[in-house]
């Protein structure tokens, strides 16, 4: 096995020896990407924190990625893409409950997450309601870590929180209604490290090209209708005066939309 699947098991397990180890080999790119984290400087974030949040976190992205026994198994693709990935630093904090960081959370990904309720047919004073809640989701620790620390770095922190929102209203409905359920499990599900930035985009092009012929002209307008937050006629009467009819359009056009992303994926 690979010495850097050994230390990574063993930080994962709370080595400090793997720790000490770790920080010292990646130190000069640690300190180099937390200079670029001014914010999170500014409110309180420490060397030692951040390299240790970064470390374990690419430990755990190397455990979880496949085949992990492969030869050139190794952890500095794994912190590479976190250090990438600068709203790293502001989510160690959030893990913490710094006040001000969920101000700053709020000032860079509010309109964001806002706009994702928006677009689901809610009106603004609706949607800042459901942002408000969102947040005491995702910073809940009374069950165990808080939501928030389910973020680790692997993509930007704006398309984890865009399939957060999208799963939990799936599941439960909004989120100022119904108490998202918090979950401690991690699958800790990376893509495979096989193929560079180049390639992959490739990959995902040509997959979503294929993809995009399976679908009928009525299914392309549903997803065109769902990215600009329009309801397509056929899901509701517009001339009906049931206002509960009415009122349905957003959701059937939630439901239908999940349904054929599922449908894709078969």
């Amino acid at each position: 096995m690979h010495d850097d699947v050994k230390v990574a098991f063993a930080l994962v397990h709370g080595s400090s020896r793997a720790s000490k180890t770790l920080k010292e080999r990646y130190r000069d790119e640690l300190e180099l990407a937390l200079e670029h984290c001014r914010v999170a400087v500014e409110l309180g974030l420490e060397f030692e924190e951040y390299g240790e949040g970064v470390l374990v976190d690419a430990a755990k992205s190397l455990l979880h990625s496949y085949p992990v026994s492969r030869s050139d198994a190794a952890l500095d693709p794994h912190v590479d893409r976190i250090l990438g990935h600068r709203d790293f630093a502001l989510s160690l904090l959030l893990r913490r409950q710094v006040k001000d960081a969920w101000r700053v959370f709020v000032q860079r990904f509010g309109t964001f997450i806002r706009s994702l309720f928006i677009r689901d047919g809610l009106p603004y004073d609706e949607a800042q309601k459901e942002l408000e809640g969102l947040i005491d989701v995702l910073s809940d620790d009374s069950e165990g870590p808080p939501p928030i620390a389910g973020y680790h770095g692997s993509v930007d922190l704006n398309n984890w929180l865009y399939c957060f929102v999208r799963s939990r209203r799936q599941k439960v409905g909004p989120i100022g209604k119904v108490k998202c359920p918090i979950g401690n499990d991690d699958p800790g599900f990376v893509l495979p490290l096989v193929l560079n930035e180049g390639e992959l985009r490739e990959h995902f092009k040509n997959e979503f090209s294929l993809l995009w012929q399976k679908t009928a002209t009525s299914e392309r307008e549903l997803l065109s209708a769902f990215a600009h937050g329009h309801v397509p006629l056929y899901l509701v009467d517009e001339n009906s005066t049931d206002e509960k009819i009415k009122a349905l359009g957003p959701q059937l056009l939630f439901e239908k939309h999940s349904n054929l992303i599922k449908s894709l994926a078969v």
